[in-house]
């Protein structure tokens, strides 16, 4: 999956399949101002089911507050007959490592019976060695209760690769911002559709973060203290 700017504007872009022609989502930088979304008057990314920013609102994702550094992403609710206009909010919490490492842990529902589970964000500078490439997040399974089904795709012993956010370089930024790679269990469908929602609302944001300068250990530490 891809995302794309949506021109003229410099507020909306396409979220894509393998191509751009492969139109799937239409994703909105709110501002704030009006404080018509769900978000109310914080600003963040809104994602709406389909082509054009009147769609219906699919999920959305801004800051907690103006000063803490958690995230807020809400999702559509799990129970099928509440109001199409409640939303489930969840909370993505930025941490930094020993090892000078950036992390963001959040937990869903996935698969058909809908178990909570851990997933970690894991930012790194580059992929596989590419000088090209400018770095990005692996996003990794955290839990014991599953099946690693490819060695490859593991970032630790206790965990499973299955996601992967690529940033592009800052000339190719203002057409082509990101790509997202769904890999092991998050690619054979395991992992349920809400999952899949809550992966493209949080990398939204994290790109929106990191291309603001806002998703540095320095920065992040001293949301860790408020």
């Amino acid at each position: 999956m891809n995302a794309y700017y949506k021109w003229p504007s410099t507020k909306t872009y396409n979220f894509c399949g393998a191509t751009k022609e492969d139109l799937l989502y239409v994703a909105e930088i709110y501002t704030g101002l009006g404080g018509l979304s769900p978000l109310g008057f914080k600003a963040g990314v809104l994602l709406h089911n389909g082509m054009s920013t009147k769609d219906q609102i699919l999920g959305v994702a801004g800051d907690k507050s103006l000063f803490a550094g958690r995230i807020v992403i809400m999702l559509p609710p799990l129970e099928t007959l509440a109001s199409h206009r409640a939303m489930t909010t969840e909370i993505m919490r930025p941490s930094t490592t020993s090892n000078n490492g950036v992390t963001f842990v959040f937990s869903v529902e996935v698969g058909e019976k809908l178990q909570r589970e851990r997933f970690e964000w894991r930012k790194f500078k580059k992929r596989n060695g590419d000088e090209a490439n400018p770095g990005g997040f692996t996003l990794l399974r955290l839990s014991s209760n599953f099946e690693k089904t490819d060695p490859a795709t593991s970032g630790r012993n206790d965990c499973e690769a299955v996601t992967v956010l690529t940033l592009t370089r800052s000339w190719a930024q203002i057409k082509h911002p990101f790509s997202l790679e769904v890999t092991g269990s998050g690619l054979s469908g395991a992992l349920g559709d809400r999952w899949v929602l809550m992966v493209v609302i949080a990398a939204l944001r994290l790109w929106f973060l990191k291309a603001n300068g806002r998703a540095t250990k320095t920065g992040i530490a001293v949301g860790e203290k408020l």
